[in-house]
């Protein structure tokens, strides 16, 4: 038996800035376009979540990989 891993959907997707306030709004469009299109996010990051690749001192690493989100819907 194959194992699917669910995708989790861009929609649930806390995204903070350098000053550690949580973005919204057409910022937050264009850096979740940015994540799915470069893999990047310039000066943004998404919260910690505990994943595996995970380095809870390093917000760079944080968030799911843009392969594990389910980007249906954002255009």
């Amino acid at each position: 038996m194959t194992t699917v891993k669910a995708l989790e959907s861009w929609e649930y997707l806390e995204i903070f800035d350098n000053d550690d306030n949580e973005v919204d709004g057409d910022t937050r469009l264009e850096m979740l376009r940015n994540y799915r299109d470069e893999g990047s996010m310039p000066q943004h990051w998404f919260a910690f979540g505990g994943l595996p690749h995970e380095i809870e001192d390093d917000p760079s690493t944080w968030g799911p990989r843009p392969t594990d989100i389910d980007w249906s819907g954002l255009d």
